[in-house]
């Protein structure tokens, strides 16, 4: 579990700090799923990752998608309604995902949350 969870916050840290300027992140959803799917899907084939994961850009959604098992021993996949227990997991996501727009210039400590 422990390793998971670390693959996971790697995963999602890598993933803000590795995005490229919003000006050149792509905004057909062909051209997002296609990344993500390179991204993810060696990480969830090797047992490192499972998850769901939403893309969006205001109010609409670039990719939603599922990936590695929902329960392992019994065979079922994760799907984008598989219900999660994602307990606090949220809260230090959220920070990492602050903490690489904040490094990237793309986002400030001080911005108010409905900035666009």
């Amino acid at each position: 579990m422990h390793t998971r969870l670390g693959s996971l916050l790697a995963a999602t840290f890598l993933t803000v700090v590795a995005a490229p300027a919003r000006s050149q992140v792509p905004t057909d959803s062909a051209t997002v799923a296609g990344r993500v799917a390179r991204y993810l899907q060696p990480m969830a084939e090797a047992g490192a990752l499972s998850g769901v994961v939403l893309l969006a850009r205001g109010d609409t959604v670039l990719y939603q998608g599922a990936f590695g098992w929902a329960d392992r021993p019994g065979g079922r996949r994760m799907t984008v309604n598989t219900p999660s227990a994602v307990a606090s997991i949220s809260k230090p996501l959220t920070g990492i995902i602050v903490a690489g727009l904040v490094a990237q210039g793309r986002l400030s400590l001080d911005d108010r949350l409905n900035r666009c």
